[in-house]
C-alpha cells in the first residue's frame, strides 16, 4: 500500500513540476508581443510589408482564413517548430471553431522557415503541398537574399493552396532522396537474407538438438515536415488590423533551410 502512495506521490510531483515550469519554457521563447497588423517583421528583411498587409487583409475579407507573416532575428537555439506552435498558440491565428488560420514563420539568422498550418486547413494546405511552396516559391528567393519577392511569392501559393489553385511539384532533390532510401531499404534486405543463410548453414553442422534462428526487424522511413501538439489561444486587436480570432494549430505543414 506505502509503494503505491509512493508512486502517485511522484506522478503528481512531476506534474506539478511540470505546470510549474512550463511557462517559463514558453518565457524562454521569447515570443514577439500580440501584433499590429498581419506581418510582423522583427527581422527587417521586408520592403513590401504594405502590399503585404494589404493581400492579407483582402484575403481575411473574403475568405476568413488568416495568415500570419513573422520574421525574427534568431531562434537564440530553440526549434523553429516548438517556436511555431508556440506563437501560433500565444497569438490565436484564425478564428476560434475554424481553426484557420497559417504562420508563416522566417528566422534571418537561422536561414530556417517554418509554415505552420491550423487544424481547419489541413485539408487545403497538407504538409506536401507547404512543403512544395517553402522548397519551389520561397527558399530559390531566400537564397539570392531576396527576402521580400521570396516572402510574396509564398504568402501568393499559401492563398492558391487554400482555393484549390496550387498544384504541389516534388524536386529533383526529393526524388533523390527517395531513390537514396530505396537503395537503403533493399540493401537491408539482403543483408538480412544473408545472414539468415549464414545461420542456418553452420547449422546443419551442429549436432541434432540444436538449432538456429534469426528474425529480422524492417526499418521505416518517412519525410516528416513538422512537428508540435495541438494549441490553441486569442488573439489581440488594434485600431487597424482587428487582432487574430483565436484559432488553433493542428500541428501540421512543414519547414525548410536556405
Amino acid at each position: 500500500m506505502s509503494n503505491k502512495i509512493a508512486k502517485i506521490g511522484v506522478v503528481f510531483t512531476v506534474l506539478f513540476f511540470g505546470l510549474i515550469l512550463s511557462p517559463f519554457a514558453l518565457a524562454d521563447l521569447n515570443l514577439p508581443e500580440r501584433p499590429e497588423g498581419y506581418v510582423t517583421d522583427q527581422a527587417q528583411i521586408l520592403n513590401n510589408q504594405a502590399e503585404l498587409e494589404e493581400t492579407l487583409a483582402n484575403f481575411e475579407e473574403e475568405s476568413s482564413n488568416e495568415i500570419a507573416v513573422v520574421t525574427i532575428p534568431s531562434l537564440e537555439g530553440n526549434s523553429i517548430d516548438d517556436y511555431a506552435v508556440s506563437l501560433f498558440q500565444k497569438w490565436g491565428i484564425g478564428k476560434k471553431g475554424q481553426d484557420n488560420g497559417i504562420l508563416l514563420l522566417i528566422s534571418r539568422d537561422d536561414r530556417e522557415l517554418k509554415i505552420e498550418t491550423g487544424y481547419g486547413l489541413e485539408g487545403a494546405l497538407p504538409d506536401v503541398t507547404a512543403d512544395s511552396i517553402i522548397r519551389n516559391e520561397i527558399t530559390p528567393f531566400f537564397k539570392e537574399g531576396d527576402y521580400s519577392t521570396g516572402t510574396t511569392k509564398g504568402v501568393e501559393a499559401i492563398v492558391q493552396a487554400t482555393r484549390g489553385e496550387y498544384e504541389a511539384t516534388i524536386t529533383t532533390e526529393d526524388d533523390s532522396a527517395l531513390g537514396g532510401l530505396i537503395g537503403v531499404g533493399v540493401f537491408g534486405i539482403v543483408v538480412v537474407i544473408m545472414i539468415i543463410i549464414t545461420i542456418r548453414g553452420r547449422g546443419k553442422y551442429k549436432d541434432q538438438g540444436g538449432s538456429g534462428s534469426s528474425s529480422g526487424g524492417s526499418g521505416d522511413s518517412s519525410w516528416t515536415s513538422s512537428s508540435g501538439g495541438w494549441s490553441s489561444g486569442s488573439g489581440g486587436s488594434s485600431s487597424s488590423f482587428g487582432g487574430f480570432g483565436g484559432g488553433s494549430s493542428g500541428g501540421g505543414g512543414a519547414s525548410g533551410r536556405w
